[in-house]
C-alpha cells in the first residue's frame, strides 16, 4: 500500500485517489470534478425528463407497452442513482437517527435553472428510493428480452434485487430476504439467467463472473472503474487480509487477479488488466446473480435459518472454487463471517465493500482499516479508518 500511495503522490489527475487512500474529509480539490456526485445526478436528470414527458410523447411505431417499459426504466435509474448517492455522501442508514441525519438533495424537476435544492433526510431519501422502485416494478417486464443481450435494460428481476439490497442496507432482514427470493424465483425460472458453471468463464471477457454485457450473471449493467486499476499502475495490490480469506483453488485468483511485483520489490496480487476493452478494467456493481445468492445467505443466517444460508453459500462457492467441498459453520456468527468474506471476494473492485463496512459498523462491529503512507520527510505514517 505504501508504495501505491507514493506512486499516486504528485499526480494531480490522481489526487482524489490519494485523498481517498488517506481517508481525507474532502477528496476533490481545486478544479477536480466529483464524478461520484455529477454522474448520478446526470442520470437523475435524464430519468426525470423521461418520467415527466413520456406520457405525452408520440408513439410512432412503438406501443403502449414500450411507453410503460421506458417509463419504468426512468423510475429504476432514478432510484438506483439516488441509492448510490445517499450511500456515498450521507451517513449510513440508522433506524434510530435516519429521520435526523442529512441525506441528499432529491431532484425531480427537469428545469436546469431551478436553483439549489435542500438536502432531505436519510429517511426521506430511502422512502423516495423505495417509492420509485415500486413504480418501476409495476411498469417493467419480468426480464429484458433476449437476455443477456439486453441486460443493460432494467426489469423486474433487477428491481427485486435492488429492493433486496436497499432493505439489506437498512437492516430489514425479512424484507430483504423476501425481495431477494422474488428475484431468485425469476432467475430459477429463466434458463438464460444464472451462475456461469465453473470452468466456462476463463478466457472470454463476457463470460467472467458477474462482469458485464452479455453475461448471464448480470441482471443489470452498471460499471465501476476501480481506483488504481489502470494498466500503467502495477503497484496497488489486494490486501493480505483479502488474500488470506481466499481459497487457493479459487478461480477468481486467475480471473480478476494476477501476481505482480511492485517497484519497491514487494510481490502480491494486482488487478488483471486483461478484463477490459478500453484500458480501464471495470466491474459491474449493479444487481447480479451472486449478489442475490449472498443476500439470501446473509438474511437467512440473520433470521436463524442456518441450513438455508449454508445452502446458498455452497451454491456460489461450487461455481467459484475448484473441487469445492462445503463444511458447515459451527454457529451463526461464524457463518455470517464466511458470508461477509465471500461478499468481500465476490465484490472486489466494485466499491460495495465500503457500504458493507458502513452498515456493519452501524450494528456495532467497530471494524477499522489501517493504511500506511510516507510523509514529506519519508517517515511512515499510519492512517486508520474507524
Amino acid at each position: 500500500y505504501q508504495d501505491a500511495a507514493n506512486y499516486l503522490t504528485g499526480r494531480t489527475d490522481r489526487l482524489y485517489f490519494l485523498n481517498g487512500f488517506k481517508w481525507e474529509d474532502q477528496l476533490y480539490e481545486g478544479d477536480n470534478v466529483a464524478e461520484a456526485w455529477r454522474d448520478p445526478y446526470n442520470d437523475i436528470f435524464n430519468a426525470n425528463v423521461v418520467i415527466t414527458e413520456i406520457d405525452e410523447a408520440a408513439l410512432g411505431v412503438k406501443s403502449e407497452e414500450d411507453r410503460k417499459r421506458v417509463k419504468g426504466w426512468g423510475y429504476f435509474r432514478r432510484a438506483f442513482a439516488n441509492f448510490i448517492l445517499v450511500n456515498q455522501f450521507a451517513k449510513h442508514y440508522n433506524s434510530e437517527s435516519s429521520h435526523l441525519d442529512l441525506g441528499i438533495p432529491i431532484v425531480t424537476d427537469v428545469d436546469p435553472l431551478q436553483g439549489s435544492v435542500p438536502r432531505s433526510t436519510v429517511q426521506e431519501t430511502y422512502d423516495f428510493i423505495e417509492s420509485d422502485l415500486e413504480m418501476a416494478l409495476d411498469l417493467l417486464p419480468e426480464v429484458p428480452r433476449e437476455f443477456p443481450k439486453f441486460n443493460y435494460r432494467p426489469s423486474k428481476v433487477s428491481v427485486y434485487a435492488t429492493m433486496a439490497r436497499v432493505h439489506l442496507y437498512k437492516g430489514e432482514w425479512e424484507q430483504s430476504r423476501n425481495a431477494a427470493q422474488q428475484a431468485m424465483t425469476i432467475i430459477e425460472d429463466n434458463a438464460s439467467i444464472g451462475l456461469i458453471p465453473i470452468g466456462e468463464h476463463n478466457g472470454d471477457f463476457n463470460m467472467w463472473p458477474a462482469q458485464n454485457h452479455l453475461n448471464k450473471e448480470v441482471l443489470w449493467v452498471k460499471d465501476a472503474t476501480a481506483v488504481g486499476m489502470h494498466p500503467s499502475n502495477e503497484n496497488i495490490f489486494i490486501s493480505p487480509e483479502l488474500q488470506s480469506v481466499m481459497d487457493e483453488s479459487d478461480t477468481r485468483f486467475g480471473i480478476y487477479l494476477v501476481e505482480a511485483t511492485a517497484s519497491n520489490g514487494v510481490t502480491g496480487y494486482t488487478p488483471n488488466h486483461t478484463f477490459s476493452s478500453n484500458g480501464w478494467p471495470t466491474r459491474n456493481f449493479a444487481p447480479n446473480v451472486p449478489d442475490v445468492i449472498l443476500m439470501l445467505g446473509e438474511t437467512n443466517a440473520r433470521l436463524g435459518d442456518l441450513a438455508a444460508a449454508e445452502g446458498y453459500l455452497k451454491m456460489l462457492r461450487e461455481q467459484r472454487i475448484t473441487d469445492y467441498v462445503h463444511e458447515n459453520s459451527v454457529d451463526q456468527g461464524s457463518l455470517l463471517t464466511e458470508i461477509f468474506n465471500e461478499r468481500w471476494i465476490e465484490h472486489m473492485y466494485t466499491g460495495l465493500r465500503w457500504y458493507d463496512l458502513k452498515r456493519r459498523n452501524v450494528e456495532g462491529e467497530n471494524i477499522s482499516i489501517t493504511h500506511m503512507i510516507e510523509d514529506d520527510d519519508d517517515n511512515s505514517v499510519e492512517i486508520v479508518l474507524e
